[in-house]
């Protein structure tokens, strides 16, 4: 299913934001040594935050085996390696984290494509790259997202009221697409 032609968008990424975007939480654990070791592993010898992100999107994406599971932290996840969209943001946003890159969980809808012609609940992220923020996503292995994505909240902690986190869906009474 083709997602749409990916479009940039960032916004001014604030020193207050980057900073909380960083932190060591319990949900982010980027300073746990296991999550640090595999950022290394991951990044290699690569010096650019974009790299850097680019290199650990492809990681997440190709290495995190699709399953519906529940996990907590971004620790459970890189210990499991499965999960749907939830845990492939966890463990993205926790690796960014243990390498120094801003980075927060978002979500959201994406649109399901034209045979399902429905919205469903996603999760993907937000990473600080030369001061801006841009929206990527784990699960697809997108830099920058497409327009797919529909962005309800975003949170450096991780924590957002019920509704958000639930798997609902909703059907699409009708779509344009303008060019």
């Amino acid at each position: 299913m083709s997602r749409g032609r990916p479009r940039r968008r960032s916004s001014s990424a604030s020193e207050a934001d980057r900073q909380e975007c960083v932190k060591d939480t319990f949900k982010f654990p980027a300073k746990n040594p296991e999550v640090i070791a595999r950022a290394r592993e991951v990044v290699k010898d690569a010096t650019s935050a974009e790299a850097k992100v680019r290199m650990l999107l492809a990681y997440v994406s190709d290495s995190v085996r699709d399953e519906y599971t529940s996990s907590r932290t971004g620790l459970d996840v890189l210990r499991e390696m499965k999960g749907d969209c939830s845990e492939h943001t966890l463990l993205f946003v926790s690796l960014c984290r243990s390498l120094g890159i801003p980075a927060r969980e978002v979500r959201g809808w994406v649109y399901a494509g034209d045979e399902a012609q429905a919205l469903g609940a996603h999760a993907w992220a937000e990473v600080a790259v030369e001061g801006e923020w841009h929206a990527v996503d784990p699960t697809w292995n997108q830099y920058p997202v497409d327009g797919s994505h529909l962005s309800l909240a975003r949170k450096a902690d991780g924590k957002y009221p019920p509704l958000l986190g639930l798997g609902v869906t909703a059907t699409v009474l009708s779509c344009d697409s303008r060019e």
